[in-house]
């Protein structure tokens, strides 16, 4: 039976309309590796669990299956455009609704800005404040009640600086919806957890990790939610690691690596203890442990190991150099699978 866990990933890497609307070189405004973070949690959604056609993934540019691989095989793709989120928040939603049980996942990497609040920017941008997207229109479009409470928002995105023109009057706009909506983050019980690459008026960073090119807050948080298991209840997969050990493990790669960003979590009273993922239909509080719970298999030849023979070769050198015993031993380990 498929799990109840729905995941839209957004990945803006391409913001040409940006950049013809400016008049500025096309790739100018480009955010390096953003369209593969959003494949990055795609792969992570698969390894979770999630049915194809429980993922929504919106890339500019589009995503085709030598970008996927066999984890993109059932899911639908579409452009980053303003539109297309939209489709995308309203698909997320209608999903929900159906059930108070299930859980939502919305990631971003792309271009940020910050007011007072947090402003993303889809890949049809321009120079006018037309197509940005307030973080609470998203809350608008997924809707009110259990269905945005079970919704996790992770932004790979800076919170600093207009990414438009200051005589364009972002500023102004932003202000204005400031008043009418109160553009902060996750304010209460019935609001999204929000898990932001870095602090307001701060800046995320790309790099390369494997050989790819990503979002360093990215890297940071998946390879760190893969170290814990996923335990499955009442149709639901989650972690068995809470947000405030997730937060803290990937505030702790990138201060390893230098990272001069620092991700911040907000949403209901004492989501810190609340299992990654878990729905707030929840009545009883799952069970986190602060170590990671994941396999960890070895890479070596290791008598200490369970179910395996031993087999002792001995041999004389050819070189006619004698050991201390007279011959040379190794010892072979066969592991049943």
């Amino acid at each position: 039976m498929a799990t109840e866990n729905y995941a839209l990933l957004i990945g803006v890497e391409d913001y040409s309309i940006l950049d013809r609307s400016e008049g500025r070189a096309a790739g100018a405004s480009n955010v390096a590796g953003a369209a593969e973070d959003a494949r990055v949690w795609l792969r992570q959604c698969r390894a979770w669990g999630y049915e194809a056609s429980h993922i929504r993934l919106c890339t500019s540019p589009l995503s085709n299956g030598s970008h996927m691989g066999i984890d993109g095989a059932g899911v639908r793709t579409s452009d980053a455009s303003r539109a297309s989120l939209e489709s995308g928040l309203n698909w997320l939603s209608n999903a929900l609704s159906r059930n108070p049980m299930s859980s939502g996942l919305i990631t971003f990497s792309g271009h940020g800005e910050q007011g007072r609040g947090i402003v993303l920017c889809p890949a049809d941008t321009s120079s006018t404040e037309q197509n940005l997207l307030y973080l609470p229109e998203i809350r608008n479009l997924i809707g009110g009640g259990p269905t945005v409470g079970s919704v996790t928002i992770v932004l790979d995105c800076c919170r600093e600086g207009a990414v438009v023109k200051q005589r364009n009057a972002i500023r102004p706009r932003l202000r204005r919806w400031g008043r009418r909506f109160g553009m902060g983050m996750a304010r209460g019980p019935g609001d999204a957890r929000v898990i932001a690459a870095c602090e307001p008026n701060s800046t995320a960073v790309s790099s390369t990790f494997g050989g790819q090119t990503m979002g360093a807050f990215t890297w940071a948080l998946t390879s760190v939610l893969g170290q814990w298991q996923t335990i499955e209840k009442d149709n639901v997969t989650r972690l068995d690691a809470s947000y405030g050990e997730v937060l803290h493990r990937t505030r702790m790669l990138l201060q390893a690596l230098s990272f001069d960003q620092i991700p911040v979590l907000q949403g209901a009273p004492a989501i810190d203890g609340l299992p990654f993922l878990e729905p707030t239909g929840q009545r009883v509080r799952g069970r986190t442990v602060s170590e990671p719970t994941c396999r960890r298999r070895r890479r070596q030849l290791d008598p200490s190991e369970l179910d395996f023979r031993t087999y002792l070769l001995r041999y004389t050198d050819p070189s006619g150099v004698a050991s201390p015993c007279g011959y040379h031993c190794c010892h072979l380990h066969r592991w049943n699978r």
